[in-house]
């Protein structure tokens, strides 16, 4: 545990340096400054590695919430701009949302052939629901966020564990995760 925490004070230290030097550098705009702090699934267990997810059931490489679910922040220059206080989004976010969080809070459109961000639903346009939740300044205001820009609702992963001997790969586990309920197969 004294590790872990000295490693997290670390971390919080590097990031605090690197921060400082952008806010201090004259080539780039704090107010345009984006930092995403993110992991890309939960902690490892096994012998002598003392990751937990607790309360969350799972590890890396399963299926379960303390495998998949985990802790992201973001802050900089541009986030400031609409929030003063601390605000927490508590809705899904899938990796591939990203694309669409990073292209809206630039203005940026995409020019890929064919696209319409209307119909392509694997990157969700969440970053203006992010935004209302933040400067939302009552109940009414919240719930009228959810209808102008709906969260995710609705996640699908899967493991793939191997072929089956021709090349093709197989699902060894998966999980849908709908409405508060998640189905898990082969966890």
């Amino acid at each position: 545990r004294c590790l872990y925490c000295a490693q997290i004070h670390y971390a919080s230290l590097g990031i605090q340096d690197i921060v400082d030097q952008v806010k201090a550098s004259a080539n780039i705009d704090w107010a345009n400054t984006v930092f995403v702090i993110a992991s890309d699934n939960g902690p490892l267990r096994g012998q002598d590695v003392y990751g937990s997810a607790m309360p969350l059931r799972g590890k890396k490489s399963t299926v379960f919430e303390g495998g998949i679910r985990s802790p992201a922040f973001m802050f900089g220059g541009l986030v400031e701009a609409f929030t003063t206080d601390r605000c927490e989004y508590n809705e899904m976010v899938h990796i591939s949302d990203w694309y669409h969080i990073f292209m809206s809070m630039s203005g940026v459109t995409s020019n890929r052939p064919n696209y319409n961000p209307d119909t392509d639903h694997s990157s969700l346009r969440i970053w203006d629901n992010i935004k209302c939740r933040c400067t939302a300044p009552n109940q009414r205001a919240l719930r009228q966020c959810n209808t102008q820009s709906p969260p995710r609702k609705e996640l699908m992963t899967m493991r793939m564990c191997g072929d089956d001997g021709t090349g093709n790969s197989f699902i060894h586990t998966a999980a849908v995760i709908k409405d508060g309920y998640k189905l898990i197969v082969n966890g």
